[in-house]
């Protein structure tokens, strides 16, 4: 746009500046004629009155071959420049036979011949005048049409060139760069109009993800997953009925018939065709989930709608991988935002209660440890498990204040010391969850909170949960790292439930594993399952790793511990998680 302006300044600057030099050419030429023909007249009355007019008769002289020699000289000539060149000489003749007369006259002849030739004079003068004033004006006309036709022209080149870069930059804001086809925006726009075109619920907006996309990236690389990023467009496209386009990352956002069956067997279909793509190697494992919302609202936006089927697909309950925007997730959605509102009242009012569960050797039975969980008994919602609370915690990014809330308190609980002659501090196991650990400053506002209270290193064992290490691996790392050079024990939790890489845990800067309650769930008495704890408590003791099995209920869930060689047991069989004081009495009275 600016470019083009410029040419279109340029070239009116230059018509406007050829046009002021020419029609001042002009002028100077009407006015020399002018001269011409008021100068002759002069010189021929002072000669007929007896006085010598040679000056006049020079200024005539040189004004016509000024004009004359100008008009051969022009490199531009039209039928009225040959006509005005050719009066201007026909003024010159006669001009010359003028001066002929006066030398006559000069000497003794009658002047009736000079007055003759000097009105004959004035006649070729004012048609040479009159002839450069219809030049200057029909020139000066085709020159403004000429300009005109220009910047017209130039005018509707760029208009037809900004229409063209609209275009394309349009194409380019909606199309997603690596599918080549429509990006959310495209998709928001074209969906309104089919919706809008269509009677309410006639349509599902479908927003879905691929299971566990980023273990594809890191454990494949990022073209490995672009390349099935691309794939999966080319089989939405060709299943789905309606619209698809690429929203970001791994997911997808889908226009399809309000149908249940129809969504259930595309999705069916998906997962068949991304099993049975041979050219991607790792695709025997994948499916996809769901999340749906009917449009039955007109006054709803389409950017609203794929927001609440993101919303419903990361946290609602889904069947055979689909969720539905219902009522009663609207319903859990406005009661998880009464939660999530009232943190910071129930922070001020610590209604948030440290429980704590006890951490059993299991060969000597004796306390080795507890690991501090949290329930929140609230003023207006009443006491709640943390299951109702954490996960809106997590999702609404509130998270990291309620862990340091917990460090706080354990480290006033202090001073808790082992039972018996054992002495010293009992760890404690807090749990810190993985944007509290990936979030800037997070190491030194932990260790600001501990050295406040003066506590051992040694009273605080820092747990992570394992799929913590899954993302930014280096930065958890690193931050366990400096803890641990700091005295500070670091466990990994729920060990089991993720992608649990043998090749991570060599690097980790763990001092604990914690195998996850599912170990011991039913089925645990299979030679499978049992053989599998044993390899993983065998390779842990290896890596000079101590072990702590959750989930402890059953005599013989203790007893699978002890012959596989498994250090510490926590679970019911001992004891429910309880509140500080009750905790206090019953094991370290």
């Amino acid at each position: 746009m600016t470019a083009a302006c410029v040419v279109v300044w340029v070239i009116g600057a230059a018509l406007l500046i050829s046009s002021l030099a020419q029609m001042q050419n002009y002028a100077s030429i009407i006015n020399n004629a002018g001269v011409v023909r008021g100068g002759t007249q002069m010189a021929v009355k002072l000669e007929m009155a007896g006085v010598h007019a040679d000056a006049i008769a020079e200024r005539v002289d040189g004004l016509l071959v000024q004009l004359i020699g100008n008009e051969r000289a022009r490199l531009f000539k039209t039928s009225a420049s040959d006509a005005v060149l050719d009066d201007l000489q026909a003024v010159q003749d006669k001009w010359r036979v003028i001066r002929d007369e006066v030398e006559d006259v000069r000497s003794g002849a009658p002047s009736g011949a000079l007055l003759q030739a000097s009105q004959e004079h004035w006649e070729l003068a004012d048609k040479a005048v009159k002839a450069a004033e219809v030049r200057a004006n029909s020139e000066s006309r085709l020159m403004l049409f000429v300009s005109a036709f220009l910047v017209l022209f130039t005018t509707a080149i760029i208009v037809l060139r900004e229409r063209d870069s609209m275009k394309r930059q349009r194409r380019i804001f909606y199309t997603d760069p690596l599918t080549g086809g429509s990006n959310l925006e495209g998709f928001c726009r074209q969906a309104a109009k089919e919706i809008a075109a269509a009677p309410p619920s006639t349509y599902l907006v479908v927003y879905t993800n691929i299971v566990h996309f980023r273990f594809i990236n890191d454990s494949f690389g990022r073209t490995a997953g672009d390349e099935l990023i691309v794939r999966l467009y080319e089989i939405y496209r060709e299943s789905c009925d309606g619209l698809c386009a690429r929203a970001d990352s791994d997911h997808f956002a889908l226009l399809t018939k309000n149908d249940p069956a129809a969504l259930e067997t595309l999705c069916a279909k998906v997962d068949a065709d991304l099993r049975a793509a041979e050219d991607l190697h790792f695709t025997g494992t994948l499916s996809c989930n769901y999340g749906a919302y009917v449009a039955d609202d007109p006054n709803v936006g389409v950017a609203s709608m794929v927001s609440d089927a993101a919303h419903v697909l990361k946290a609602g309950a889904k069947e055979r991988g689909i969720a539905y925007y219902t009522e009663a997730f609207r319903a859990k959605l406005s009661s998880e935002m009464e939660i999530v509102q009232g943190m910071a009242d129930a922070l001020e009012r610590e209604e948030f209660q440290l429980y704590f569960q006890p951490q059993i050797d299991v060969r000597t039975g004796m306390l080795t440890g507890a690991e501090c969980l949290c329930r929140w008994q609230s003023r207006e919602l009443g006491f709640m498990q943390p299951s109702a609370f954490i996960p809106a915690f997590e999702r609404s990014g509130l998270i990291s204040e309620l862990d340091f809330y917990m460090l706080e308190r354990v480290c006033r609980a202090y001073p808790l010391l082992l039972p018996g002659d054992r002495g010293g501090a009992l760890p404690v196991s807090i749990n810190f969850s993985r944007p509290t650990v990936l979030q800037d400053g997070f190491v030194e506002r932990f260790l600001e909170i501990v050295r406040s209270h003066d506590l051992p290193s040694e009273a605080i064992e820092v747990e992570i949960t394992e799929g913590a290490f899954m993302v930014d691996e280096a930065v958890v790392i690193n931050a366990m790292d400096t803890l641990r050079a700091e005295g500070f024990r670091i466990a990994m939790d729920d060990f089991g439930t993720g992608f649990s890489s043998l090749n991570l845990l060599r690097r980790l800067p763990i001092q604990v594993l914690k195998l996850d309650k599912e170990f011991l769930r039913e089925g645990y008495e299979t030679d499978r399952t049992q053989s599998i704890l044993s390899d993983i408590v065998g390779m842990a003791q290896h890596l000079g790793i101590r072990t702590v099995c959750e989930g402890v209920e059953t005599p013989e869930h203790l007893e699978l511990l002890r012959r596989i060689g498994c250090d510490t047991a926590q679970g019911f069989y001992y004891s429910r998680p309880v509140d500080l004081e009750s905790f206090k009495r019953t094991y370290l009275g």
